[in-house]
């Protein structure tokens, strides 16, 4: 009779690692099997154009430090919302919206400020770059569709731990779970020219 159970789990187990795809922590892929993983994961994301990030971040600009509060939803490819708040009250400080071509920024004055780059609009009130457009695929551990890609390193699951692109270095410290699919949750996005400035980015959630 033990024998019998004994066999019968053997047999189960066997059948479980056969059916189990992910890749163990210690085995070391190839190039050609990240990159499968790899489009595997953008396809998979790509699909999901609606999403919520919350958090914390900072940009770093001549050797000053400026953390705040962290509220992107995205609504669709071309739509999303980012809320800016202060990094202790979490009162609101700014609203970006992003509709197609036509960007809006709301300061907590009242001010209305319009655009058609993000990336614009913020660097004429701040006087430093900050990579917006980009941040919407960098954020999810993407590479962003508009730039081409410089250089990007895949960890044995398929996930990016550095995407370079247009001059930005997006480096990925981690992420939350162990799977292709696995969202960021912690992010550094630096460049050096024609400013050195550097965002780090924690997800509390998604």
């Amino acid at each position: 009779m033990f024998k019998r159970v004994h066999a019968f789990v053997f047999m189960l187990v066997i059948g479980l690692a056969g059916c189990s795809n992910p890749p163990q922590q210690g085995a070391v892929l190839d190039n050609a099997a990240k990159q499968q993983l790899w489009k595997k994961r953008v396809q998979t994301l790509s699909n999901q154009q609606s999403w919520k990030l919350l958090g914390r971040a900072s940009v770093t600009y001549r050797d000053e430090n400026y953390p705040f509060g962290l509220d992107w939803q995205q609504q669709n490819a071309n739509s999303h919302q980012l809320l800016i708040r202060h990094p202790v009250t979490q009162s609101q400080l700014a609203k970006l919206v992003s509709n197609n071509s036509k960007v809006t920024l709301t300061t907590n004055k009242g001010a209305v400020l319009r655009d058609s780059s993000a990336d614009r609009l913020i660097e004429q009130q701040l006087r430093v770059k900050i990579p917006v457009d980009g941040m919407q695929s960098w954020v999810r551990g993407l590479a962003a569709p508009q730039y081409p890609v410089t250089h990007i390193v895949l960890d044995n699951f398929g996930r990016p731990t550095t995407i370079e692109q247009a001059g930005w270095s997006v480096r990925y410290a981690a992420y939350k779970g162990a799977s292709t699919a696995a969202m960021p949750s912690s992010i550094v996005i630096s460049r050096s020219q024609p400013q050195n400035v550097r965002v780090k980015v924690r997800v509390k959630s998604w």
